[in-house]
Order: structure tokens, then C-alpha cells, then sequence
């Protein structure tokens, strides 16, 4: 097949339609005594102890050597430990020693565990009724030694004693409501970290007739730059719009909504902005899509949002910052840097027509990797990938020449990258595409309207494939020819 084919018609029967089959592809710390230690945050209710390695680490951090780390939850008295999660969703296993938990496989110092308690009441034991009984006893012994019968005694005594059984009944009564105002309402609070919002809540036991557990899920975070010129402030600004799913789950994992009159505190820290926040609006989306905006503006200078909440579904911030570009300064003034064009080296997988790979380095400018993949001339660019994972964006520090890559799940914190030929572009071989044109004759003469058949077939066709098409004839027409050139 050559470029600018004319075809011809030869009719035949219309095959089955195929589709083509689209292929999908889809820092640790070295000790010197050659062990890999991780960084493991510990965050922790109220009433519980965490020691890891004979450390108190509770609301601290501990230390995962080869990827294992072994920690003790000691619950105080009257609370009990209700979970004990690993990055906000993943029960930590315990071992056979009592309240000991470990967790493996950690190769991160991003890993968080989540510790939540109940206050459960202390156990009280009863001694009133002993006490009671050793008073009567000793009622009883006075009362048979006495010599005088006199009324007036008897009286005295049965006066006594009734005067101690009603001073041991209040005292019984005011003990039970000291016991029922202890297992009464408390304040919970949960912590849930999910890519870099902290959030926490407070809520009273009795918000909830049952054991509950929060869940937080990001469900979608955009950052926008906005130049200088078109900014209202006339500076460069960053705006931030972050929404999450917010809800209680009980033991079955049902979401379930606090009782009425008891609202819950909330706090939402986006602690990835670091910038002051100029702007902030937190918009509370209920299951009926009635919005109600909780905040309406910064509350100080960090991207914390603090408000209460009578129940529980989306909930939408949009912040905005000015970006100061303080840091930079120093480097922008350089002249020996020159920050449009900071290239990168990278390794580039080449797949032949005939599936033979070989490799080579290139450079790169940081940004978007698929707008500033070098051109190879007859090969085309694919994706790129560091270890299997896909990556989309290069960065490399000026100062540090530290390269960073960005993945599509996440577009805003770069993953350190120790030797940037770890980062491999995959080319394979370009295929040259053809056009084709049917042209239809009548008794040698071309038409384009009214066709004698509808023709069905491809408009382009890649080298060395084969073209298949097919028409349906009307009536009153017949087949003289079909030819290819």
C-alpha cells in the first residue's frame, strides 16, 4: 500500500465490525550498622500509652528497623482500645504477647498509626452493704446487753438505727449517681491524615449509640496558578479547591450521623499549604445538596479550618495563597542559573519494529514530561516510569540539583528521584499511516452523490497492514470493477 491509494470497488459481503485491541499499560535511611530504619508517627486518643523499644511514644514517633516495628498499647484505667489503624484504614496486627501490635513492610517515613479509645468506666467495688451489716451487728449487740427495757430505751435504739439506715441509703444513692455521672458523657477524639490534610474531631459518647469509627477520603484536590496580571491582588496567586468525604462508620462499616443536639467539632489543618492564606471558604455538602459554608474566611494565617458539624457527607475548601517566592530569591538573582532551562538526564527504552529494546541517555527539560520527550526520529514516545510506576512531570531543585518526579494520583508532592536515570521514557517504533479514498464510477463516470452503494471501510491504513471494506449494492445496480492503486 502507498500513499494517496485510489480504490476502486469490488463489492462483497459485509463482514463482521472488529475493533482493534487497544494494549493498556498501566527514601529509606541506611545506618551505618547496615539495618534500614523508618520513621513511624504514632497519633493517640485520650487514656492510652504507646512504647515502642522501651520508649514512650505516644503522640510521637518511633523507629521501624528493616521495615518491622513492635509497639505496646497500655490502655489506663477505665478506657479501652477500640482500634489500632495503620495510615487511617489498615488494622495493625497484634502478636501473641498482650496489647502488642507489629507492623512490616514499611519502607516509607510516611507510615501513620491511629490509636482510638473508649472510656469504658471503672469498676467499683461495693462495700456498703459490709459496712451495714457490722452497724447492725453492733445495734443488735448493744440492744441484747442492755439491762433496761424501759420504752423510752427501745425507742432511743429503733431511733438509732433507722437515723444510720437512712444516712447509709443516701449515701448509697449519692455514691450510684457519683458512678452514673462517671460513665456518663465524654469528649472522643479522632485524627485521620490522608495526602497531607490532618483532620480531627471531638464528639461526645453519648453522640453515637453505638461504637463508631471516622473515615476520611480525599475525593479530588486541583492547584491553579494564577499570573500576576490576572490576579484581582495583582500578584501571583495559588488557589487551592480540596474536597472530602467525611462520615462516621459503625462495627458493619454503615455510615451513621451523631444524635441531634449533639453537634461534633471539627478541624481540617491542610498542612501542604505552607504559604500565609490570603483566602478561604469550607463548604459543608449535605446528602440533600444543600451547601451550608462553615467558614467564610482565614482563621489566622495557617490552612487550618476549625467549625462543628450536626452531620456528615462532602465537605470543600478552596484556598488561596500568594505566592511570595521567598527562597528563591538568592537563585533568581544568579546568573549562572538559568531556571527555564534546568535539563535533566534520563534513560530512553527503544522497542524496534521487530520488538528488539535498546537504551541510551537524553535530556530533558523539567515540566511535562510527554510535552518535552526529545524527539528520535521513526520512533514515537509512549509513557514514562520509574520502578513500573508511571510518572508524569519532572522537577529539579536549582540550588540542591535534587530531581523530583510527580505521578497522576498525585500531582502536588514529588517523590525524590537518587539518580535521575532511574527515570526511563519508553519509545517504540512509528508507524507511517496512509490515507485512503474511494472513488465510485457510473458507466465511467465519477460520482459523489446518490451512490450506487454505501461503501464501509477505514480512512487511514499503517504500512504493511492490510485494508479491508465492504459495500452494500442498490438495487438496479451491478458490479464491473473494483481496483487499487
Amino acid at each position: 500500500m502507498t500513499k494517496d491509494t485510489v480504490i476502486t470497488v469490488t463489492y462483497k459481503e459485509l463482514p463482521k465490525d472488529t475493533e482493534p485491541a487497544e494494549d493498556a499499560e498501566e527514601g529509606q535511611d541506611t545506618e551505618e550498622d547496615g539495618h534500614v530504619r523508618n520513621t513511624v508517627t504514632f497519633e493517640a486518643g485520650v487514656g492510652v500509652t504507646v512504647l515502642s523499644d522501651g520508649a514512650d511514644v505516644t503522640n510521637g514517633t518511633g523507629q521501624a528497623v528493616d521495615g518491622t516495628i513492635l509497639f505496646t498499647v497500655i490502655p489506663t484505667n477505665g478506657y479501652e482500645v477500640t482500634s489500632v489503624l495503620v495510615d487511617g484504614s489498615i488494622e495493625a496486627r497484634t502478636t501473641e504477647n498482650a496489647n502488642e501490635y507489629i507492623i512490616e513492610n514499611i519502607q516509607t517515613d510516611n507510615t501513620i498509626v491511629s490509636i482510638t479509645t473508649e472510656w469504658v468506666g471503672v469498676e467499683e467495688t461495693e462495700t456498703e452493704t459490709e459496712v451495714e451489716t457490722e452497724v447492725e451487728t453492733e445495734i443488735e449487740t448493744e440492744t441484747e446487753t442492755e439491762v433496761e427495757t424501759e420504752t423510752e430505751t427501745e425507742t432511743e435504739i429503733e431511733t438509732e438505727t433507722e437515723t444510720e439506715v437512712e444516712t447509709e441509703t443516701e449515701t448509697e444513692l449519692e455514691s450510684e449517681s457519683e458512678t452514673e455521672a462517671m460513665t456518663e458523657a465524654h469528649d472522643i477524639t479522632e485524627t485521620r491524615e490522608v495526602n497531607g490534610t490532618v483532620v480531627t474531631v471531638v464528639y461526645s459518647s453519648a453522640a453515637f449509640d453505638e461504637e463508631v469509627t471516622l473515615q476520611v477520603t480525599e475525593l479530588s484536590r486541583t492547584e491553579t496558578v494564577i499570573p500576576a496580571e490576572e490576579s484581582a491582588t495583582g500578584e501571583e496567586t495559588t488557589q487551592y479547591d480540596i474536597v472530602h468525604d467525611v462520615s462516621f462508620l459503625n462495627a458493619a462499616g454503615e455510615e451513621v450521623e451523631p444524635k441531634e443536639g449533639y453537634p461534633v467539632s471539627v478541624s481540617m489543618d491542610y498542612t501542604f499549604v505552607e504559604e500565609e492564606v490570603t483566602e478561604m471558604e469550607v463548604v459543608h455538602v449535605p446528602d440533600n445538596g444543600a451547601e451550608e459554608v462553615v467558614v467564610s474566611e482565614p482563621q489566622g494565617s495557617s490552612a487550618e479550618a476549625n467549625f462543628t458539624l450536626d452531620s456528615f457527607s462532602v465537605i470543600r475548601a478552596k484556598l488561596a495563597v500568594t505566592n511570595s517566592g521567598e527562597g528563591q530569591e538568592e537563585v533568581i538573582n544568579d546568573p549562572g542559573i538559568d531556571l527555564q532551562n534546568l535539563d535533566v538526564t534520563v534513560t530512553v527504552s527503544k522497542k524496534d519494529a521487530d520488538g528488539d529494546i535498546s537504551t541510551e541517555t537524553a535530556s530533558i527539560k523539567e515540566g511535562l514530561i510527554a510535552e518535552n520527550a526529545p524527539d528520535i526520529e521513526g520512533f514515537s514516545y509512549v509513557n514514562a516510569k520509574v520502578d513500573n510506576t508511571l510518572v508524569e512531570a519532572i522537577r529539579q531543585d536549582p540550588v540542591t540539583k535534587k530531581v523530583y518526579v510527580t505521578t497522576a494520583d498525585n500531582q502536588l508532592t514529588g517523590i525524590q528521584i537518587d539518580d535521575s536515570k532511574d527515570i526511563v521514557l519508553y519509545y517504540e517504533a512509528a508507524v507511517e499511516t496512509y490515507d485512503v479514498t474511494y472513488t465510485v464510477f457510473v458507466e465511467n463516470e465519477e460520482v459523489k452523490e446518490n451512490l450506487p452503494a454505501d461503501i464501509v471501510g477505514a480512512d487511514q491504513v499503517e504500512a504493511g497492514d492490510n485494508l479491508e471494506f465492504a459495500f452494500t449494492l442498490k438495487k438496479g445496480y451491478s458490479i464491473q470493477s473494483v481496483t487499487a492503486n
